[in-house]
C-alpha cells in the first residue's frame, strides 16, 4: 500500500513533497517507525527558473523582486570525444568541437542543468517522441528546459553557427546543403564515446542517424527499449 499523496507548496521539490508525504503516512500509523526526525532546518525552497511565457524568473511561482539578476557565465560544451581540459584546447586549435555559449543560471543547485543541452547546441533539437518522454517521465523537466538557445531574451532570434547543425562524425557545424550531400551513414545527429576513449579510436558506443534512430554496434536499437534498464543508449 502506497502512502497518501502530500501536496505541498506549488513547485517545491520532489524530494521536499516526498519527505513529507512519508512523515504523514508513519505518523499517522507508528510515529516509531520509517518516520525518523523533523527536520531542523526550514524546507527547501523552490528551484529559481525562467518562464518563458510570461518572460519573467519565478520561485514557486512567485516573481522575483525587480533588484534580481541570474548569474552568467562562459560555457563550452563537449561532444564526449575528447573531454577533459587538454581535449578543449585541441578542439579549439583545430576547429572542431561545439561552440562557445553563456549560460544564464538562477540558481546554483541548476547551474548544470542550464547549460546548452546536447539536442540544443548542436541544433538538431528534439523530435515530438523526445520531447513527450522529457516531458513525461523526466521529474525535473521545466519550462525552462525547452526554450532553444535562439529564444534566449538576448539572442534576438539568431541561431548559433547561422543555423548550421552539428555533424558528429565530423565534428563540424554544417550548413543543411552540406548534409544532405553526404551519405545518410556518415552523418551523426549525436553519438557516445566510451569514457576515456582516445583519439584514435573513431568509432563510438552508439550513433544516432539522421532518421533519430539509435544504433549500437550496427545494430538498431528498439526506441521502446528504454522502458528496460539498460536497452537505451545512455543521454
Amino acid at each position: 500500500m502506497a502512502f497518501p499523496p502530500y501536496f505541498g507548496p506549488w513547485g517545491a521539490p520532489i524530494a521536499e513533497n516526498t519527505q513529507q508525504a512519508s512523515f504523514n503516512w508513519n505518523r499517522g500509523y507508528d510515529p516509531f517507525v520509517g518516520a525518523g526526525l523533523r527536520r531542523s532546518a526550514p524546507a527547501e525552497n523552490g528551484y529559481t527558473e525562467y518562464n518563458p511565457i510570461l518572460r519573467q524568473w519565478e520561485q514557486n511561482g512567485i516573481k522575483m523582486p525587480r533588484h534580481w539578476r541570474p548569474k552568467h557565465y562562459f560555457t563550452r560544451p563537449s561532444d564526449g570525444k575528447r573531454p577533459g581540459f587538454l581535449g578543449r584546447l585541441k578542439d579549439v586549435a583545430q576547429g572542431e568541437g561545439a561552440d562557445v555559449f553563456i549560460t544564464t543560471s538562477g540558481d546554483k543547485r541548476t547551474l548544470m542543468r542550464d547549460r546548452p543541452q546536447r539536442y540544443d547546441w548542436a541544433g538538431w533539437g528534439l523530435n515530438p517522441w523526445e520531447l513527450w518522454e522529457r516531458q513525461t517521465l523526466d521529474p525535473d523537466w521545466r519550462l525552462q528546459d525547452q526554450m532553444l538557445i535562439s529564444e534566449a531574451p538576448w539572442s534576438v532570434g539568431v541561431a548559433p553557427r547561422g543555423g548550421n547543425r552539428y555533424n558528429f562524425r565530423s565534428r563540424l557545424f554544417e550548413d543543411d546543403g552540406k548534409l544532405a550531400r553526404q551519405p545518410r551513414s556518415r552523418v551523426w545527429m549525436d553519438a557516445r564515446w566510451a569514457p576515456g576513449v582516445g583519439r584514435r579510436s573513431q568509432f563510438p558506443e552508439c550513433v544516432k542517424d539522421m532518421a533519430g534512430d539509435w544504433y549500437t554496434n550496427f545494430a538498431k536499437v528498439s526506441p521502446f527499449a528504454g522502458y528496460w534498464p539498460g536497452g537505451r543508449p545512455y543521454s
